[in-house]
């Protein structure tokens, strides 16, 4: 199965086709009701593609507005957020929204970059209340790591007539679509062979008997790891 991008890019262009006489909209409301387009990308598209005013808000974005405005809370917040897309959101050019956000964005990729920022060369440097201080790399504020959970899944290998089961996820949520092993995660004080019949008969609705332990993988994603006992 494709991943859930490619799946949406594939409805995305389907339906330019079918409902827009294959002519990619222009407008925000009709970008961002295409499947898998959020507000980022939308604001984005319509600006850059289209020269509409709407103000793009990306990383290199955020850490020049919090400088410019020496901001000390995590430039990640809600309330931080959307600070800065109203500010983003008045001073957009009416004119020139395309080359306001392209010029933006190469700020923050260019000259004022996480580490030694390039404060001589920065269109900005007058207004900016970070400079001013003297220590413009105290901003944004380093966020503090969490320790990224950890969990056991029991996986299971499911033989029948010489024939290996391969079950495909729901369409929503994590890894959506794609295939896998079925199984799931281990229960506070559940044995990893009764998770594995527990979860297999939740999910596919069939009994199984558990031969034998296999192999063990582990697995690392953005904000988790796992160990997956097959």
């Amino acid at each position: 199965a494709l991943p859930i991008w490619a799946r949406n890019l594939h409805k995305a262009a389907q339906i330019v086709v079918h409902d827009c006489n294959g002519v990619f909209p222009q407008e925000y409301e009709a970008i961002l009701s295409l499947p898998g387009i959020g507000p980022y990308s939308a604001a984005a598209i319509a600006s850059l593609a289209f020269n509409r005013r709407y103000a793009v808000l990306d990383g290199n974005v955020m850490r020049v507005l919090c400088r410019l405005f020496a901001l000390s809370t995590d430039p990640r917040s809600s309330a931080a957020k959307k600070h800065m897309q109203e500010w983003l959101d008045v001073a957009i050019s009416r004119k020139r929204p395309a080359a306001f956000n392209e010029a933006m964005m190469e700020l923050g990729a260019l000259v004022c970059t996480p580490k030694s920022p390039l404060c001589s060369r920065c269109p900005l440097a007058a207004l900016c209340k970070a400079r001013a201080q003297g220590e413009p790399e105290n901003f944004p504020p380093a966020a503090k790591k969490k320790p990224r959970p950890h969990h056991h899944i029991g996986v299971g290998l499911i033989w029948h007539r010489g024939k290996l089961l391969i079950a495909r996820r729901p369409e929503q949520g994590l890894l959506g679509g794609l295939w896998e092993f079925p199984g799931g995660k281990l229960e506070p004080g559940e044995k990893l062979a009764a998770t594995v019949k527990r979860e297999i008969r939740e999910e596919l609705g069939i009994d199984v008997s558990v031969i034998d332990f296999f192999m063990q993988v582990e697995h690392q994603y953005s904000h988790f790891t796992v160990s997956l006992h097959v």
